[in-house]
């Protein structure tokens, strides 16, 4: 199928193949919500996860930076400083991540979302504040991240996330 891009969205031209890649995976339409990002966009990211009550430890894989960043709230400068100095706290900053838009899917949909990434070798995360499948992608180049096939939560988390995640929406 196709893909849209959210207004303000960027997404290079590696991200839009992959993208569409994802698109000629399913059988209905898909909204990229969020693609490259630079550490301020980032930084603002993490605060919007923060608003919502949630905690950056329990999603970055990097405990100190996460709570450094949470530990700046809400001076976005000071967080901007502290993502420079990790440039890989997130694979939005490296060309390397799509989020896609999930409150208007069904758990089914999700599931077939995750099924795609998961067949292409690519991260997952299931992401409930704000609703959105995260997808951590390999390297340009095509090789895949250190190695792994994929580190995300096995189908039977996601299948319960976005069982969650519907009762919630209803």
């Amino acid at each position: 199928m196709a893909y849209t891009i959210k207004s303000g969205a960027v997404l290079s031209p590696y991200l839009r193949r992959q993208a569409q890649a994802l698109a000629d995976r399913l059988p209905f339409d898909i909204v990229i919500t969020s693609g490259n990002r630079n550490v301020r966009q980032q930084a603002q990211a993490m605060f919007g996860k923060i608003e919502l009550g949630e905690d950056l430890v329990d999603t970055y894989r990097n405990d100190d930076m996460a709570q450094a960043v949470q530990d700046t709230y809400p001076d976005l400068d000071a967080a901007v400083a502290v993502l420079e100095e990790h440039p890989g706290a997130s694979k939005h900053m490296q060309n390397r991540a799509l989020d896609v838009r999930t409150y208007d899917r069904t758990t089914a949909q999700v599931n077939q979302m995750v099924q795609a990434a998961d067949s292409m070798g690519w991260f997952y995360l299931v992401e409930a504040q704000p609703a959105h499948l995260h997808l951590g992608l390999p390297a340009e180049s095509g090789s895949t991240a250190g190695g792994k096939k994929n580190n995300g939560p096995g189908l039977g988390a996601v299948v319960i996330a976005g069982a969650a995640l519907w009762i919630l929406m209803r």
